[in-house]
């Protein structure tokens, strides 16, 4: 007597298997998109008081600055000759503080808005030119220690 075989139909059972599977990823890959649209807008919001941070921050600190300057400036010519040289001296290191500070003020500006605004391509600097304005800037803190 032949034995009786039985076929069986995997198909049915492996499109389920493979669907139910694809039915897992996909709602993984939901939740993954759904995170990463709440962080985007973390994120930009983030940026933009970040953005209104330096703005105010720039804008409050460019007038005491530029006062300073003036006034380093107009002692300076008001005392011309009757200042001795430590004076001037001091003077001067005034004027040129504030010309620094002024600088960074301008480039927290120029970091703070870097997303709104085209960033420009890369290029080497010099750094050779800037050691002597560091050691100035730093005189100071070095004959301290």
């Amino acid at each position: 007597m032949p034995e009786a075989r039985i076929a069986f139909d995997l198909k049915p059972a492996t499109e389920t298997a493979l669907a139910d599977s694809l039915a897992v990823e996909n709602h993984a890959l939901q939740k993954i998109n759904a995170e990463l649209r709440l962080a985007n807008e973390i994120l930009i919001r983030s940026n933009q008081d970040l953005q209104q941070f330096v703005y105010l921050a720039v804008h409050d600190l460019q007038e005491p600055l530029r006062s300073i300057a003036n006034y380093a400036e107009l002692i300076a010519r008001r005392g011309g000759a009757n200042l001795d040289p430590g004076t001037m001296d001091l003077l001067d290191q005034t004027k040129d503080s504030a010309r620094r500070l002024k600088d960074l003020v301008k480039d927290l500006a120029l970091y703070g808005f870097a997303g709104k605004q085209a960033q420009e391509a890369r290029k080497s600097v010099a750094l050779l030119p800037a050691v002597p304005g560091a050691v100035g800037v730093l005189q100071a803190s070095i004959a301290e220690t």
